[in-house]
């Protein structure tokens, strides 16, 4: 459980264990002990199990004292929701540690994977999924809340562009106030997602200070990009305008679309709720102050860095999982294989490190994006 100190306004994290307490001891004010105690019951339910499928002796590692290292093929699984950035523990007689999975698991659904333990007895070897269920249901909540915005959105904007057809200017106003507040809110719910999503996806070893973010690679403008405004209408606020526009990728997809609408009293710049597909376009608007409405203008504003940054991730992300899938395939494989291989423990110790390896650059690659996009 979070907990935050008035002094320094920082919050600190704390085993719900330990609540009780921090209140008995006057520590924690404003806080309803009874809610808390119905609350704890119905937030510590399973949100799934694990399996160990197969435990083999490393051939390539071993740990402190000569102590041999194991790799523990195991399945995970999800009951009703899915688990985000899901953790195991693993348990021997010599060692104890936690293992972060590389991707969500979803509902009713199950993933292989591996870990790596020290034990003198591999019969010492146990494993548990550790509850994060709360996490997990804000996670699928933003996600819902998103997805249901976006829907929202689309509905608006398929609303404003009949409305621009049949010319219905005072309809058109309500809907581009309902556009705006509606990217507003979407972009509110996706940055506190994208904090979330940071924490979850940080490994032991790292913080957020300590990531690098990547150099982007160097790239021209998308041929085929274009922004235009499609219509202006007077809005009841004197110097006011109603500002309907259509947006257009290229070939490329545009991940971060930011508009710039400027005129001879202000510029506003507008991030778009949604990406937008490779030779696409969508319908969106604005409201801006203008004396003169010719001197209204409409470009891209170049999110640069940023979304350079995030589209090099997105593809690098996109190879290291499929890369990461053929490998647990073939782990899956391996392990079903009756009767199995005179060299199953070579084959299921190299398959175990080649997908350690990749859940560390998952997880390392998914920090790094969750870092750009949570940050302004």
């Amino acid at each position: 459980m979070r907990v935050y100190l008035l002094e320094h306004e920082t919050p600190s994290c704390i085993k719900i264990s330990s609540v009780k307490k921090l209140v008995q001891r006057y520590m924690i004010s404003d806080f309803d002990l009874k809610q808390f105690e119905k609350k704890e019951k119905t937030t510590l339910q399973e949100v799934g199990s694990v399996k160990i499928e197969s435990t083999v002796q490393s051939l390539s590692k071993s740990g402190k004292s000569q102590i041999p290292v194991y790799d523990v093929i195991f399945n995970v699984c999800s009951i009703s929701q899915s688990i985000e950035s899901p953790v195991i523990e693993l348990k021997s007689n010599a060692e104890k540690k936690q293992i972060q999975l590389a991707n969500s698991i979803e509902a009713k659904s199950c993933q292989i994977s591996v870990g790596q333990i020290q034990a003198t007895n591999p019969e010492s070897i146990s494993i548990q999924l550790i509850n994060k269920g709360t996490i997990s249901q804000k996670i699928n909540d933003l996600t819902i809340t998103i997805n249901n915005l976006q829907l929202e959105l689309e509905i608006q904007r398929k609303n404003l562009s009949e409305l621009i057809k049949s010319e219905k200017s005072l309809e058109v106003s309500s809907t581009i106030e309902q556009i705006s507040k509606l990217r507003k809110q979407t972009n509110d719910v996706r940055d506190e997602l994208n904090s979330y999503l940071l924490s979850l996806n940080l490994t032991p070893t790292t913080t957020k200070d300590t990531l690098k973010i990547p150099t982007p690679t160097p790239r021209k403008a998308s041929e085929g990009m274009t922004v235009k405004i499609i219509s202006k209408y007077d809005n009841p606020i004197k110097n006011n305008y109603d500002i309907a526009f259509e947006a257009c990728s290229g070939k490329e997809i545009l991940r971060i679309p930011i508009v710039t609408v400027s005129s001879d009293l202000e510029s506003k710049t507008t991030q778009l709720g949604d990406k937008i597909s490779p030779n696409s376009c969508l319908i969106s608007g604005t409201k801006i102050s203008a004396s003169d409405p010719n001197t209204i203008q409409i470009r891209y504003q170049d999110s640069g860095v940023k979304a350079q940054q995030v589209d090099d991730l997105d593809k690098k992300l996109d190879e290291l999982n499929k890369q990461f899938s053929e490998v647990k395939k073939s782990l899956n494989d391996l392990i079903n294989l009756k009767p199995r291989p005179v060299d199953f423990a070579k084959k299921a110790d190299d398959i175990s490190q080649n997908i350690i390896k990749l859940r560390d650059e998952i997880l390392h690659t998914k920090s790094l994006k969750y870092k750009i996009l949570s940050t302004e």
